[in-house]
């Protein structure tokens, strides 16, 4: 059976988080029958892999785009202009650049320059004063692009809401939270019947939602219920980057015959 693009790229990720995070040497994966997706094997032991995501869209005109993809633009937005008021030398104080509304389709090479001017002009209008209200920089419909000036603690250009962590990162760590918690629970009663027939089950969720950190797993952990005992042993995050996040785990694989790893045990 192939696999989808999105197996292979988590089941490599996983691959390497083994070896370069783990240090575990002599893991094999093999394509499974779905469930799993795949099967682990380490030490004449055979753990199950089962791959699924979380992935979201939000309104762009008249289609639905991917989230991800909704804030790599306002991220990138929100660097441009930091970086014209840096060579500028007008940045002066926290200012944060906002989709509000929906995603505003705008034109790169014609209406970017009118945006990052209109920008410019907020900023130097702004400079002195602690904090400013909202100013519109294009509308697409009820879409808007918005630039808010918070504070002079520091010299930024943030992308996001005014006084959330991250621009948007607090709020959207809780719909990512959401949205693995499904996965997991979505995943049990598939997993349920191989789980006694081996000796693990690792379920690897790709986030193509919006990425998060290791700051935010306390938080990403009080929005999922724990894996049920005996069914899924261990979840992991992977990100868009390949960086792999572990949620949740209950096995220790041993490692005393590894070579390059003295040490009695490592948990995964």
């Amino acid at each position: 059976m192939s696999r989808s693009e999105s197996e292979e790229y988590c089941k490599d990720a996983f691959e390497q988080y083994l070896r370069n995070v783990l240090h575990l040497h002599g893991t094999d994966f093999e394509e499974g029958e779905d469930p799993p997706d795949y099967w682990l094997l380490y030490q004449g032991k055979r753990y199950a892999v089962e791959v699924t995501q979380i992935f979201d869209s939000i309104e762009g005109g008249r289609k639905m785009i991917p989230r991800l993809t909704y804030f790599d633009h306002e991220k990138r937005l929100a660097q441009d202009i930091e970086r014209e008021a840096r060579a500028e030398g007008c940045l002066h104080g926290r200012y944060y650049i906002n989709f509000k509304g929906g995603y505003p389709r705008y034109d790169p090479s014609r209406d970017k320059k009118q945006i990052l001017r209109d920008a410019l002009q907020y900023i130097r209008d702004n400079a002195t004063k602690e904090n400013a209200g909202e100013r519109i920089l294009f509308r697409d419909g009820r879409a808007r692009i918005i630039i808010t000036k918070a504070a002079n603690d520091k010299d930024c250009v943030i992308p996001g809401i005014k006084g959330v962590k991250g621009g948007w990162q607090t709020k959207l760590v809780e719909e990512v939270g959401k949205f693995f918690n499904q996965a997991i629970t979505n995943k049990r009663a598939k997993l349920e019947p191989i789980s006694k027939g081996c000796d693990g089950v690792f379920l690897l969720v790709q986030n193509r939602h919006v990425p998060v950190d290791s700051d935010d797993i306390p938080q990403l952990l009080s929005y999922i219920s724990p894996p049920q005992e005996g069914i899924i042993d261990g979840v992991f995050l992977i990100q868009n980057d390949e960086q792999v996040l572990e949620l949740a785990n209950s096995i220790t694989l041993n490692t005393s015959n590894n070579a390059e790893d003295t040490s009695d045990d490592e948990k995964i």
